[in-house]
């Protein structure tokens, strides 16, 4: 069957031609008078006309006079048909239009009443895909109490990120994802928390296959994904307007698992929730776990997103998460960098009892055009065993951030997170034979204040304390794939014991790209 658009063309190039014919054909005639015909009109007239145009053909040999409405007025075609004006023309192509939509949707309709469609045949797609992020952070300032505390901190460079992976579809209602980081880093500690040694190796991030349209449940993951807690965490680090996720995220959401997760959406996408249920510490750098107790986690997320107007452009927000952890060993540690990936910890509570950890969130953000608010509030609660005493921690953050260049954070209603922006115009800046082309590309300003309290009585850890982080950050989008970011962090913390609050000065510069 032809596409529908390539008969509705031909209809219409057919109803024009139509009556553009005779026209075009006089006045070819008119011009070159050796194309007329030897004969008279009325000598050609076929022998039998047919009985459908009684009053476009005249049966006389001899002279006729106009019969019919369009011989009257001269609107009467050599080959025996009255000339269409437009109106009827476009009358007719939207008669056929109406029916071939009829009869598309008969057959489509037909089509859903044959049962599921064999896709034993079919198999998966392959797209490979890549990560590359590199990091400079320069320490240009640090008070006496933040030399005292964590001495005098070492710049760095590193390949943040190296992931390779692939993922795609296949038999119609899967989607697989396998990614690697080779930039992984292994820190060997003691019980005590001391580092005993430092490793590279290849560490798994997604690794999952995942089923759609389940009834009753959405879609199906089963693999090493993220457990569903905190907008922050589950907003991919290709698209937050940060080199690092605010601290308090960082410090209490419990990463990727391996479990199963269920995840589904509204008919109209405006309330979502996932959870699911994992193991509670399998390695991501050796890939397994060799103890009688593997630990457990069970988490859930849900979502009401009650305004979404214009693809996004205007969104409000609204989430909640909860993480209940039963310990595979009873020991657990909290600590906090300032928003970097290297250095030391700034706060840290030491390894402490605890048989289950309780964690929850609140979540809200706000689009308005080119503004953008987000904010997360978090507490965590440990239960000790029996005779032991319970810890609560707290931390929140607040960011805002505004394109000078006109664009919007884009919103997933299906995850309820942001996603990839597409800058208006891509960066480029080139010669051309009139001269240089140059494009902007898209730039972003944003702030960002985190506070994170791991300050307990009962802890013995000299870095228990509170940290707050004030971040003012510069994002240059080249394209939906590039980009490279600006940063300043200033980090001042309260740490039991010292007099002198540390303060820290952070300047950061990085480039991100994934293919």
């Amino acid at each position: 069957m032809l596409p529908r658009p390539l008969v509705i063309l031909c209809l219409a190039a057919l109803l024009f031609a139509q009556a553009l014919f005779p026209r075009v054909a006089a006045q070819e005639v008119e011009s070159f008078p050796w194309l007329a015909p030897s004969t008279s009109w009325e000598e050609n007239v076929p022998p039998e006309v047919p009985a459908q145009f009684p009053n476009q053909f005249s049966h006389s040999t001899g002279p006729q006079s106009p019969t019919s409405p369009a011989e009257a007025s001269g609107n009467f075609s050599p080959t025996g048909m009255t000339q269409l004006s437009l109106e009827e023309a476009s009358r007719r192509l939207a008669e056929l239009e109406a029916r071939l939509s009829a009869l598309e949707k008969q057959r489509a309709s037909a089509n859903t009443h044959q049962g599921p469609k064999d896709v034993s045949s079919e198999r998966f797609t392959i797209r490979p895909s890549a990560v590359a992020q590199a990091d400079y952070v320069n320490y240009p300032r640090q008070n006496d109490a933040s030399l005292a505390a964590y001495g005098d901190l070492n710049d760095y460079f590193e390949f943040r990120r190296l992931f390779l992976g692939v993922e795609g579809t296949g038999y119609g209602v899967l989607d697989y994802r396998v990614i690697l980081n080779f930039e992984a880093q292994q820190i060997i500690r003691d019980q005590a928390g001391a580092r005993l040694a430092e490793t590279d190796l290849v560490q798994i991030r997604d690794v999952y296959l995942s089923h759609r349209d389940v009834p009753l449940l959405g879609t199906v993951f089963l693999g090493n994904l993220k457990v569903p807690y905190s907008m922050e965490e589950q907003t991919s680090d290709r698209f937050t307007s940060f080199m690092e996720r605010a601290a308090p995220s960082d410090t209490f959401a419990p990463k990727r698992r391996v479990g199963i997760l269920v995840t589904d959406t509204s008919p109209s996408d405006a309330i979502g929730w996932s959870t699911g249920v994992f193991f509670a510490n399998i390695s991501q750098e050796t890939k397994e776990r060799v103890h009688d107790c593997q630990g457990v986690d069970w988490g859930a997320r849900t979502w009401w997103c009650p305004v979404f107007v214009a693809d996004g452009r205007i969104v409000l927000h609204f989430g909640g998460s909860y993480v209940f952890t039963s310990d595979e060993d009873g020991l657990v540690r909290f600590g906090v960098r300032p928003e970097t990936h290297e250095g030391p910890f700034a706060l840290d509570t030491g390894t402490f009892l605890a048989q289950r950890v309780h964690r929850a969130g609140l979540e809200a953000a706000v689009v308005a055009g080119p503004i953008s608010v987000q904010g997360e509030l978090y507490g965590v609660r440990t239960v000790a065993p029996p005779g032991g005493a319970d810890n609560q921690f707290y931390g929140a953050y607040v960011c805002a951030s505004y394109f000078l260049t006109g664009e919007h954070r884009p919103y997933e209603r299906k995850r309820g997170v942001f996603n990839r922006l597409a800058p208006y115009t891509n960066f480029w800046w080139v010669k051309t034979k009139d001269g240089t082309s140059f494009g902007w590309g898209a730039w972003e300003l944003a702030a960002r204040w985190s506070w994170t309290d791991l300050d307990e009585p009962m802890l013995a850890s000299p870095l228990a304390g509170q940290m707050h982080n004030m971040t003012f950050a510069l994002t240059w989008y080249w394209n939906p794939q590039v980009r490279m970011m600006f940063e300043w962090i200033h980090s001042f913390t309260s740490v039991r014991g010292q007099a002198d609050v540390p303060q820290t000065d952070i300047l950061g510069v990085s480039w991100r790209a994934d293919f």
